[in-house]
């Protein structure tokens, strides 16, 4: 895979958000729920799941940090 597809989706996991992952062995796409790293055993979606999970708390943070920076100005 492309270090600049890598780069992108752990930037924003929701970017390829299909839950399918592309198999060179069969050359077709399968659900993510079928796969595991094969360096620790997570099933894909789950740890898919995690990296969104992350991504939208640390999302919310900032909306939330940003609001309440605007609301302190405001006082």
């Amino acid at each position: 895979m492309p270090e600049e597809i890598i780069r992108s989706y752990l930037k924003n996991p929701y970017l390829y958000s299909a839950d399918m992952s592309f198999c060179t062995g069969c050359k077709t796409h399968v659900p993510c729920l079928e796969l595991v790293w094969t360096e620790t055993g997570e099933n894909m979606q789950v740890y898919n799941d995690r990296l969104r999970a992350k991504f939208s708390y640390s999302q919310e943070q900032s909306f939330l940090k940003r609001v309440w920076q605007w609301f302190n100005q405001s006082i």
